[in-house]
């Protein structure tokens, strides 16, 4: 793939302010009415984090937490580097710490996030409302722009960064160089993914611009950054949390068993189910006769599945005992896939495969330098996921969502070019990103649910409760950050913490569960709190899991889903029972 030094300067002409507005203004909007949001997932990680940052500004994982079973140091527990914190910390000392204000604050990352993917796009594609679109209306994006988490503010700093770099290329200005470098950099503080971008900026420049090799050195700033942020972390902690962090991940993959060509079969439906835009977009991009053939590759795979129980992804679960208290932790009473379970997880998984077939048809049809960057940006990522990465989520699909977008934008471009007729008018394309800003919304709300359901059961059991003692729980997440914050205490499994009179909670929908011994079990009840009953994005029951392929090796799942219940547990002395 020959470089060239011809500039399409188009790329760098006046912005059409109507896609801008589209793309910026109608997520927010969407996410508006999501603000009072009760903390999600590691919410948490981030919040305590920042204020952590408040008390003592140089030493910002310098405290302890119980997130794993046992008490242990911060800097052990956050696998992200804390500059999003540092985002939140003043603005929480002056406006507090309430959901409506941290939510509010990520609003205007997710604004930059959307405008600089399609900024980025503008330089690849003549369609960047598009290729945006893809990301912006998906659910990777929009669910996630609804945490207090890194992920769409690394995305942000990647997408400009990308935008900087090939107008620097493009016009031959350093100071467009440095400010992609310090860009990447500050998207590694803010998750250390975003390095990954420098090697592919690296092949893209030496393969396509030979003539620009010298900028290759403003490159070395992020890596700059990250040695420095290493070295003041090894100081503070006596470990260096970029290393850390890859020890961590290899950990849990020896603890979970993760086997890499599960792995890459779940990054694959993930992909498909993430970027659901993507798919939707399908009868535009093939004729009658391909997408006959995509559609007889979802029962193909569906089939295959329901007759050869052995190669299922969609294995058998187990459910966690919260009816006899004092028994094994998990039941032997097993839950199986059902056909509507299976034919979700056979569209997905098809819907990964045509994105990699759209790759393959860009790799044989361009043959230029930015497929390749695609092509490496992508299996990259891909290689994250299988062999370093300990666990699947929607998280790390997102990074590659505007690799997607142009994909889909180029196969439309080559049918606009040679006059090909695909199964629908072109012209009504757009309803891809309708139907997947749909899907996204349903999927917030129902997350948004999900999550309210933690902070609701929290209050009600302390309030309710009026005993002597203490009261304990498991599991983490939104659910610990609202336990203590009601006054409750996380149950450490290495001491033993239970005395006659105290109160333990154990939630039938969360993490690293910790059984109580049956002979403390003075009484017991249960408190049920509603969700919508038809679509979640995290429950192990029916294999969703969004946020962590531990908990389902799909995002979300429509059909039946189970109630959110809580088992209270009145601890009493083994004489009294």
């Amino acid at each position: 793939m020959a470089g060239k030094n011809t500039v399409d300067t188009s790329a760098w002409a006046p912005l059409s302010r109507r896609d801008l507005a589209i793309l910026v203004g109608l997520p927010l909007l969407l996410l508006l009415p999501l603000l009072n949001k009760a903390y999600h997932i590691d919410d948490p990680l981030f919040v305590w984090t920042a204020q952590q940052v408040l008390k003592t500004p140089f030493d910002f994982y310098g405290y302890m937490t119980n997130w794993s079973k046992s008490e242990t140091h911060m800097y052990e527990v956050m696998q992200n580097p804390p500059l999003l914190s540092y985002y939140l910390a003043p603005f929480g000392a002056v406006l507090g710490w309430s959901e409506w204000i941290m939510h509010g604050l990520m609003l205007p990352l997710t604004a930059l996030c959307a405008a600089g993917t399609y900024m980025a796009a503008r330089r690849f594609c003549r369609m960047p409302m598009l290729a945006a679109g893809v990301v912006v209306f998906s659910p990777a994006f929009l669910v996630s722009a609804a945490q207090v988490m890194s992920d769409v503010p690394m995305v942000a700093c990647w997408s400009w960064a990308l935008y900087c770099w090939m107008r620097a290329l493009d016009e031959d200005r350093p100071g467009f160089a440095i400010a992609c470098g310090v860009l990447i950099g500050v998207g590694a503080l803010t998750k250390y993914f975003a390095f990954s971008l420098v090697p592919l900026l690296l092949v893209y420049t030496w393969l396509e611009r030979p003539d620009r090799r010298g900028m290759l050195w403003y490159l070395l700033i992020p890596l700059g950054m990250l040695l420095a942020f290493e070295a003041v972390t090894y100081r503070l902690y006596g470990v260096g949390l970029l290393n850390d962090a890859g020890r961590f991940a290899a950990q849990h993959r020896a603890a979970y068993g993760a086997n890499t060509l599960r792995k890459i079969q779940v990054a694959i439906a993930f992909t498909g189910a993430t970027l659901a835009s993507s798919v939707f977009f399908i009868p535009w991009l093939w004729n009658r006769m391909a997408v006959a053939a995509w559609g007889a590759l979802v029962l193909a795979v569906f089939l295959l599945n329901y007759f050869v129980p052995e190669i299922r992804v969609l294995a058998t679960v187990y459910l966690v005992n919260i009816y006899d208290p004092g028994g094994d932790i998990v039941t032997s009473t097993s839950v199986s896939a059902t056909v509507f379970q299976l034919l979700q997880w056979s569209l997905w998984t098809v819907g990964g495969l045509h994105l990699f077939a759209l790759l393959a048809v860009a790799l044989f049809q361009r043959r230029d330098n930015a497929v390749l960057m695609i092509t490496l940006w992508i299996g990259g990522t891909l290689f994250f996921i299988g062999l370093i990465n300990h666990f699947v989520n929607a998280r790390v699909i997102l990074p590659f969502a505007l690799a997607a977008g142009l994909l889909v934008v180029w196969r439309l471009e080559r049918l606009q070019d040679q006059g090909e007729a695909p199964l629908l008018p072109m012209r009504y394309a757009w309803c891809a990103l309708v139907a997947a800003g749909l899907l996204s919304t349903v999927l917030n709300y129902v997350d948004y649910r999900l999550a309210g359901s933690c902070r609701q059961a929290a209050r009600e059991i302390m309030a309710d409760y009026h005993g002597g003692g203490k009261v304990w729980f498991s599991g983490h997440s939104g659910w610990q950050f609202y336990m203590e914050e009601q006054g409750a205490f996380p149950v450490d499994e290495k001491r033993a913490t239970l005395l006659p009179g105290d109160l333990y909670v154990l939630p039938s929908n969360n993490w690293q569960p910790i059984p109580i011994n049956g002979a403390l079990v003075k009484d017991y009840h249960h408190v049920t709190v509603p969700v919508p009953r038809w679509a979640t994005t995290s429950h192990y029951q029916v294999y969703a899991g969004f946020y962590s392929d531990a908990a389902g090796p799909v995002p979300f799942m429509f059909g039946p889903v189970p109630e959110e219940v809580y088992l209270v547990v009145e601890v009493g002395s083994i004489r009294e029972r």
